[in-house]
């Protein structure tokens, strides 16, 4: 079997043949050409293989904190090899020591490549506070490259000091300033505001700030390079109003009869409160009690409250003591009278704003202490027994004795003549002289007969027909003054309509129109007509109650059932 290569030569030998001579220049440049070739393997190969690969290390940010916070818990390490590499990427001390190994011998590409430290070493545990170094190894065929970054590790959270709060205070300007320190490099936020304090080069802060009406939360945060974070709580309360104060006991316008008198009320607890300057202990409810020595008559109750920030509530209450029972001045009642007449008035003078009883009967007072009555009288004698009370509770009682003695009416007497001449004679002259004074003492003493009566007990001022009008009709058995009053339900006067005018004997009436003496229709209600008719010797009352109708014009029926109760468009009136 040929060889080809020897084949190949061959022709190559007789392709370049001419004219019996051998040619050999094609073979030569081939020959140059491989060994060109084998020149330029043999120079660049080893040149290749001894190259070194380059690589840069770079940080996202020197400082972190790997305390699980969420904020700047890793860095993130990057490189870029200039040449493909086997990689190792490891944690260093500042001892130079291995931490931790984050790539061992990684085959990677030219190019840039990331990874990321947690901050812990190969035990899983957080490296103590100190710079550390990121150090990426880059290894060629023949040669390698390295680079490193230094990284702190920061878990400490920066300080913290605000000067002029307090955990929980109160205060009473709405204006507060805010100052404290931090460390130089922290941001100090407040609350949510969007921009931090300034910080000054040796880390002090100021701010003022305006509050609101009650409980206001103050938030400062200040955050280091690192992300930690140190943070302070206050509330302060913006307290601009005095303190409610409630007065339980005395009542205003209270009237009392002991000494001394206990103050009690309510304010809110941690408050001062003084009544009259005498300090009151206030309990953990905000009750106080306090007691009082008053002074006979009027006193003022003052009491103040002030709260821990200097704001004052004051509460002033007038209250009387009266410790003396009240006066009854009796004006026309003087004990042991005799009168003849079987209705008499009582007349006097009390306390103002003291009631008064009469025989157990209410009788009205007005603002100036007066009252007038009228009571009825038995024959013989009559026990008048007045109460009053005042306002506080004081009583006083006053009886007098009356004696009512009917007038009396002469009776013809029996005469009894002298048997003897002379005596005769005697006793026609007294006859015939001393009869006219007989008959005009008997005249005198002429016993006075007097009635009040009215026609219709229920009258209406308002309507326009003949029911406006009250007619009252007098009957006199001899002339006398008469006078006609008028009193209310509580017995008080409301005018006269006849003053001590002279009738005659016989029937007389009189009209009222319903209207007191300035003309104005009176209420609604019962009114009692009280008629005196008075001579030299003797002095009758007649009473009668009326019911007046104020309401406007309408049809109204009066009507009286079998017991004598009288009735109004059917309903009761009271005229007893």
């Amino acid at each position: 079997m040929s060889d080809p290569r020897h084949s190949t030569r061959t022709r190559l030998h007789r392709r370049h043949t001419v004219a019996g001579r051998q040619v050999w220049l094609p073979s030569l440049l081939s020959v140059a050409v491989g060994l060109a070739v084998v020149a330029l393997l043999v120079v660049l190969f080893p040149l290749e293989w001894v190259r070194t690969p380059r690589v840069t290390v770079s940080a996202d940010q020197s400082v972190f904190s790997p305390n699980g916070d969420g904020r700047f818990d890793t860095v993130t390490a990057f490189y870029v090899l200039s040449e493909q590499a086997d990689v190792t990427a490891e944690v260093l001390n500042a001892a130079g020591q291995r931490v931790r190994v984050l790539l061992r011998e990684q085959p990677q590409v030219a190019g840039q490549h990331a990874l990321t430290w947690d901050g812990r070493d190969e035990g899983g545990q957080v490296v103590p506070d100190g710079t550390y170094r990121l150090h990426v190894v880059a290894v060629g065929p023949a040669r390698r490259g390295e680079h490193s970054v230094p990284v702190e590790v920061d878990t400490t959270p920066p300080s913290l000091v605000v000067a002029n709060l307090e955990p929980q205070m109160t205060v009473r300007e709405p204006t507060l300033t805010i100052e404290g320190t931090t460390d130089p490099d922290a941001l100090v936020w407040l609350n949510n505001e969007p921009q931090p304090l300034p910080v000054n080069s040796n880390g002090v802060f100021r701010v003022v700030r305006q509050l609101q009406e009650g409980e206001n939360t103050i938030v400062v945060r200040a955050v280091d390079n690192a992300g930690n974070e140190m943070e302070a709580s206050y509330t302060v309360v913006l307290r601009t109003q005095p303190p409610e104060i409630t007065l339980l006991e005395p009542p205003a316008e209270a009237w009392l009869n002991q000494n001394p008198v206990t103050v009690r009320g309510q304010a809110p607890p941690e408050t001062e409160v003084t009544v009259n300057g005498r300090p009151a202990r206030v309990n953990q409810d905000g009750t106080f009690t306090l007691d009082l020595v008053l002074e006979e008559g009027d006193n003022v109750i003052v009491v103040e409250a002030t709260d821990e920030v200097g704001n004052t509530a004051r509460l002033e209450r007038v209250v009387h003591l009266r410790t003396r029972p009240p006066e009854i001045v009796l004006s026309n009642l003087p004990d042991g009278l005799t009168v003849n007449d079987s209705a008499f008035r009582i007349a006097g003078q009390v306390e103002p704003g003291a009631s008064l009883v009469v025989n157990g009967r209410p009788v009205a007072v007005d603002n100036r202490g007066n009252f007038s009555t009228l009571v009825t009288l038995q024959e013989g004698e009559n026990l008048i027994t007045l109460t009053a009370t005042d306002l506080a509770g004081n009583t006083t009682t006053v009886q007098r004795l009356v004696t009512y003695e009917p007038a009396q009416v002469v009776a013809n007497m029996p005469v009894t003549l002298p048997a003897d001449a002379l005596g005769r004679r005697v006793l026609l002259g007294l006859l015939l002289g001393g009869l006219p004074l007989f008959f005009l003492l008997a005249a005198w003493w002429r016993p006075l007969r007097f009635s009040l009566s009215v026609e219709n007990p229920v009258f209406y001022p308002l309507r326009p027909d003949d029911s406006h009008l009250l007619v009252m009709r007098l009957e006199l058995s001899r002339p006398a003054r008469v006078t006609l009053s008028v009193y209310d339900q509580m017995d008080r006067f409301v005018l006269t309509i006849v003053e001590k005018r002279r009738f005659g004997s016989g029937e007389h009436y009189r009209l009222w129109d319903g209207r007191d003496e300035l003309g104005q229709v009176l209420p609604t209600g019962s009114y009692l007509i009280e008629a005196t008719a008075s001579t030299r010797l003797a002095s009758v009352t007649s009473t009668a109650w009326v019911y007046l109708d104020a309401t406007p014009p309408m049809i109204g029926t009066v009507s009286r059932d079998e017991r004598g109760t009288t009735y109004v468009d059917g309903e009761a009136v009271d005229l007893s």
